[in-house]
């Protein structure tokens, strides 16, 4: 889509004579685009960070409740 709009912004530049052959003012287009999948990714890193740390918090907790478990069973 973004690739898309740079080139309908540089086609209609050209046509209308405000410049001659190649423009960077399409790519200008992209620029948010860019911007915000740098976020995304920021974002995605972050939540596999937290979900990574849930996961071992949840292992931990399992671990400690089965070895509370069988101390139990074994003082029967």
């Amino acid at each position: 889509m973004t690739l898309l709009l740079t080139l309908a912004v540089n086609i209609t530049l050209r046509a209308t004579g405000m410049v001659q052959g190649f423009s960077p003012w399409g790519l200008l287009c992209a620029l948010p685009m860019f911007l915000v999948d740098r976020r995304l990714a920021a974002a995605r890193r972050e939540g596999e960070r937290r979900v990574r740390e849930r996961a071992v918090q949840d292992a931990e907790e399992r671990t400690s409740r089965t070895d509370r478990d069988g101390a139990r069973h074994q003082d029967v």
